[in-house]
């Protein structure tokens, strides 16, 4: 449970945090320093617990360029530039819709089948997002 709370924290903070930076600094910047600081992180945790591995082929490299590039670059300066275009409270409520688009991507591109139970929770996401969106004057921007 500690870790949820911690989760939903840090990203509470980020957002916050974010939305303060974006009044100084574009969301590009802002993305480098964020995808610096993360990497540095990732190489020092893993060099404390003796974890790195560079030993991929030449294909893995290819798909870590990619993912680096589509899936962490590209999807960090989009939010950064949508934070800022609509703030803090609207951003953080279009991002719960994240894993719903990343199951119907799933979906699409591997044909990966929903349980019941999935289902159930894909369709509450999408009601706290949208029952939150409506009654956002509840929440005023940061």
């Amino acid at each position: 449970m500690g870790w949820r709370w911690g989760a939903a924290v840090s990203y509470t903070c980020y957002i916050l945090f974010g939305s303060k930076v974006l009044e100084e600094v574009e969301g590009e910047v802002a993305t480098f320093y964020v995808m610096g600081a993360a990497s540095v992180s990732f190489l020092l945790v893993g060099a404390a617990g003796g974890r790195l591995n560079f030993g991929w082929s030449e294909g893995g490299w290819s798909w870590v360029a990619i993912t680096g590039l589509v899936s962490t670059a590209f999807a960090a300066t989009a939010f950064f530039k949508g934070l800022k275009l609509v703030g803090p409270s609207k951003a953080s409520i279009m991002s719960a819709m994240e894993p719903a688009a990343s199951v119907a991507a799933a979906w699409v591109a591997f044909g990966e089948a929903l349980s019941a139970w999935q289902w159930l929770g894909a369709a509450f996401i999408l009601a706290a997002s949208a029952w939150v969106a409506r009654s956002r004057k509840a929440y005023p921007e940061a």
